[in-house]
């Protein structure tokens, strides 16, 4: 397939090529099942809560809004419907899309909208990271919206399941094809994140300051004594045995315990017990 051809390869080189260590193709495949549109009223509030950093390229801004005319333009949809949407007609639609998409997104993962939007929809996802770099929701954002792209061309249009008088816009109806699609992607790269949790040194602790700031620091000590609380967790966390590390960092980062639990295949209950024991081990070695 050329890149001509790849719909997920659209809006101002947002395409996410696969590297070592990204989510296993399982993952990557476009999530089953049909898509359905995310209500009018949810959308217009993602919309009005959009700032400068939710968009990822300049030229997302002035083309956010093409989509409100497209979805007028029958006549453009009928020839794009008689193209079998491909062509430069659906690369151009696929680029409205995608630049539409993206700040959405963003804008969802940065107030966690997209945690409810996607238990709506009966696909619910673990919790969202506090310490996301801007590089990791935007790359997750940038791969997810072209998987939803490939979903809305093929599930979507192409069966005829998007009529402008049914009621659905053409924009809650493409942003429920990425809702579909984000709980896999997103459990791919948290499976991924655990991964690198586990080996000291490839995902450094000290990176991690949302962490360390809410598991460390006390409110009015003195700077000297925050930085050797700090100190104190990070030198804890790397003497762990991998599978408790993984363990101890989702429960920083406020997952439940039965879900960091079940994060290295334990039960909460077996869990526990495990740091009863490695903390009260530990003890007796420093005594």
């Amino acid at each position: 397939m050329t890149d001509a051809e790849d719909p997920g390869r659209q809006a101002g080189d947002t395409s996410a090529h696969i590297q070592p260590g990204d989510p296993p193709p399982s993952d990557l495949e476009p999530a089953s099942g049909e898509p359905s549109p995310v209500a009018d009223s949810a959308l217009a509030g993602i919309e009005a809560s959009l700032v400068s950093e939710d968009y990822t390229d300049p030229r997302q801004r002035a083309m956010v809004n093409n989509l409100e005319r497209r979805q007028r333009e029958s006549e453009f949809l009928q020839l794009l419907a008689a193209r079998g949407f491909q062509g430069t007609m659906w690369d151009t639609l696929a680029d409205e899309l995608a630049a539409y998409g993206i700040p959405v997104l963003m804008s969802m993962i940065r107030t966690h909208k997209v945690s409810k939007l996607c238990a709506d929809k009966g696909r619910p996802i673990p919790p969202l990271p506090s310490d996301w770099t801007f590089e990791d929701r935007s790359d997750l954002t940038a791969l997810t919206v072209a998987k939803a792209i490939k979903v809305f061309r093929e599930r979507v249009l192409a069966k005829g399941r998007w009529d402008s008088e049914r009621g659905a816009t053409l924009k809650t109806f493409f942003i429920g094809a990425v809702i579909q699609q984000f709980p896999n992607l997103f459990n791919g790269w948290c499976r991924e994140r655990r991964r690198l949790l586990a080996v000291p040194g490839l995902l450094p602790l000290e990176e991690m300051p949302s962490v360390l700031q809410r598991a460390a620091d006390q409110p009015c000590a003195d700077p000297a004594r925050t930085v050797a609380g700090r100190q104190h967790l990070l030198q804890v966390l790397t003497d762990m045995p991998a599978d408790l590390r993984i363990a101890s960092l989702l429960l920083l980062e406020g997952h439940p315990v039965k879900e960091a639990a079940a994060a290295i295949g334990k039960s909460g209950d077996a869990l526990s017990e495990q740091m009863r024991r490695y903390r009260n081990g530990r003890g007796s070695r420093l005594r």
